[in-house]
């Protein structure tokens, strides 16, 4: 008896990883995980450079001695992945002065490089009604 084995294997981009920094006790939800901020977390992109994925996003922030929700979309950029960029940490502030717009009600935009300025990901985040 014969047996064949057909193995397909796709050609599937590793993730962007991204430190994200937000006031200690924040979390982000990304799908089914959750992450208490600051921590490194693992952007899923496309497989090609110039392709984009879109995924919901959500944030609990503690401001003022409240919880503060937020949600919105990741949109995440397939790119030509360098040197450099293999050996550079991305980084995502959230600091006070987007948490303040946030308050007033604003949808707050963050946009993504990567070493070699290439986008990766652009976030719009506003809070939760």
């Amino acid at each position: 008896m014969t047996v064949y084995a057909v193995v397909g294997v796709g050609c599937t981009a590793k993730p962007t990883m991204v430190q994200v920094n937000a006031p200690a006790g924040s979390v982000l939800e990304l799908g089914e995980k959750k992450y208490t901020l600051p921590a490194m977390v693992a952007f899923d992109r496309p497989d090609k450079p110039g392709e984009m994925r879109r995924s919901d996003i959500a944030f609990t922030f503690p401001i003022k001695g409240q919880s503060v929700k937020a949600e919105g979309v990741l949109q995440t950029y397939g790119y030509a992945e360098t040197d450099v960029d293999r050996l550079a940490t991305n980084t995502w502030q959230i600091g006070d002065a987007e948490l303040a717009k946030l308050l007033d009600g604003y949808a707050v935009i963050f946009d993504g490089f990567s070493a070699s300025k290439q986008a990766i990901y652009k976030v719009t985040i506003g809070k939760k009604k």
